[in-house]
């Protein structure tokens, strides 16, 4: 897909040209970003990504680069080969409405347009961290024959305004950053009030994508199946769904639904980005909710 290359190109390109921190805005920095060690941001990045992390988060322009170059072809490949259990749903229109919430680097854009290739996106992607709005612009600039915008606002705060409708709802590894850095009280309001849109109708179709991680709590496993619990719960929602995962679990790690096939459906084909040893499979489990 040649919009994916140009983006990865492009965040080569940023990165390289933006020097390095002398002082590092992560206090826990693992290394000192001048030295060697640090040349690439993955340290600091990956304790973003930890589960025991609460506090870290996106405020450096070199790391959200790096989360692109290393996780990209990853996250794009998984959306992608999600979608394909929707597409020959008869219930996504011609023109669907795609609503990503905590996009961030918004990947998954890049997964949607490529399985809808027959339709015309209308996509928005919502996240309230400003530091991604550069990528986001540019991201938007990509794709001129669908419509993308993007929200710097809360997506409920938003759904509240509007009388839109939501065809294809995509939280894409959001559920275990809430669990991370939220209490249980505001996992469980976000899911509720998920259920409440479905209930009145203004979702059609949910895609959960997330960390291969099954604990009862504090993962985005754990939200997903309270929003199954909750769902099935609500004697007013018809809804069926479906569980998969990518990547064999290891011994401590349940089998999650149907195993999927995991390779690359964006390949690592850029010079560009092998320095940064992006993933080359596949690696989340995922669950697919359809409201009748």
């Amino acid at each position: 897909m040649k919009e994916f290359t140009d983006y990865i190109n492009h965040c080569a390109s940023q990165f390289a040209n933006i020097a390095r921190c002398q002082v590092c805005p992560y206090e826990q920095c693992i290394n000192d970003c001048a030295d060697n060690a640090g040349a690439d941001c993955y340290s600091c990045l990956s304790k973003i990504h930890r589960r025991a992390n609460k506090d870290l988060t996106y405020r450096c322009e070199r790391i959200i680069y790096n989360y692109i170059l290393k996780h990209g072809h990853r996250y794009a490949s998984e959306i992608d080969r999600i979608m394909s259990y929707f597409t020959d749903n008869q219930r996504i229109p011609l023109s669907p409405n795609v609503f990503s919430v905590g996009c961030g680097p918004c990947t998954e854009l890049f997964g949607v347009v490529n399985r809808l290739q027959n339709r015309v996106v209308y996509f928005k992607g919502f996240d309230t961290n400003a530091i991604w709005t550069p990528l986001n612009n540019y991201q938007r600039a990509l794709f001129p024959g669908h419509d993308v915008q993007f929200m710097n606002q809360d997506f409920f705060e938003y759904m509240e305004k509007t009388e839109d409708h939501v065809d294809i709802l995509i939280f894409n590894y959001l559920l275990s950053d809430i669990s991370r850095r939220e209490d249980a009280a505001f996992g469980s309001d976000f899911i509720e009030k998920v259920v409440a849109l479905c209930e009145a109708g203004r979702i059609s179709h949910i895609v959960i994508n997330d960390i291969y991680l099954t604990y009862g709590t504090g993962t985005g496993y754990a939200l997903m199946e309270e929003m199954a619990r909750k769902l099935q719960a609500n004697k007013n929602i018809k809804w069926n769904g479906c569980r998969g995962h990518f990547a064999t679990p290891n011994e401590f790690q349940p089998t999650y639904g149907k195993k999927c096939n995991d390779s690359l459906t964006f390949p690592i084909v850029e010079p560009s980005v092998k320095p940064f040893n992006p993933f080359g499979t596949c690696g989340s489990l995922f669950m697919l909710i359809v409201i009748q």
